[in-house]
């Protein structure tokens, strides 16, 4: 079995009102392969021992012991029940691995903030910019970077990205059909001005070596 068939076992579709399109940026790897990187870059490191237990350590060193306020570790935060530690475990996850993450915020007609949860970061792409580099959508499917992506299309969601000031103009226009916004959290390069590339990748040589040695011991 190959490991994108694996990899789908763990996807879930997307939220309902689904926008078929392909006006977004492809995620690239450095090796060629398109709109694979993050699903590449898992890989390496799931296959390597030492990336794992380093990235473990990153992680566990990001997201500290706890917060001062307990009250606010359990206080539900969507409507799938989850807390707002498991927002910031799943936060301090993704941006471990992949120096990125994404929000998805809903509102009320108060434009106030009534959910938040935290969108698969290798689901996600970057709209297209406008003429002047600003970029307003982000979309999300679960086989971006895969083979079955072509025959998916139709579970793709286009989001507004973050911006408070648009809340209400939005709400307005799409009716019924308003699905929140999604803040993006990132850290882009000089040689990646929209998309994330981790400092760790400096090692995917290695970490791919180490596998190596193991598959042939």
């Amino acid at each position: 079995m190959s490991w994108f068939k694996i990899y789908n076992l763990w996807r879930q579709p997307a939220p309902k009102n689904a926008v078929t399109t392909d006006k977004y940026l492809p995620y690239n790897s450095p090796t060629g392969g398109y709109d694979c990187f993050p699903l590449e870059w898992d890989k390496a490191i799931q296959e390597s021992p030492s990336a794992s237990s380093c990235l473990s350590t990153i992680q566990d060193f990001i997201e500290g012991f706890g917060l001062s306020d307990p009250n606010l570790e359990k206080l539900v935060v969507n409507g799938k029940g989850e807390t707002f530690w498991q927002i910031h475990h799943q936060t301090v996850g993704s941006f471990s691995e992949y120096s990125g993450a994404y929000w998805l915020l809903r509102f009320n007609a108060l434009t106030n903030t009534t959910e938040w949860e935290v969108l698969p970061f290798e689901n996600c792409r970057l709209g297209e910019p406008d003429s002047n580099g600003y970029i307003s959508k982000i979309y999300y499917n679960p086989f971006f970077g895969t083979n079955e992506y072509g025959s998916n299309k139709k579970l793709t969601v286009c989001y507004d990205v973050y911006n408070p000031k648009s809340i209400k103009s939005q709400m307005i226009a799409q009716k019924g059909e308003y699905k929140g916004q999604v803040m993006v959290i990132g850290e882009p390069t000089v040689r990646s001005r929209y998309y994330t590339f981790p400092k760790q990748y400096s090692v995917v040589d290695w970490m791919k070596i180490e596998a190596g040695i193991a598959d042939y011991h």
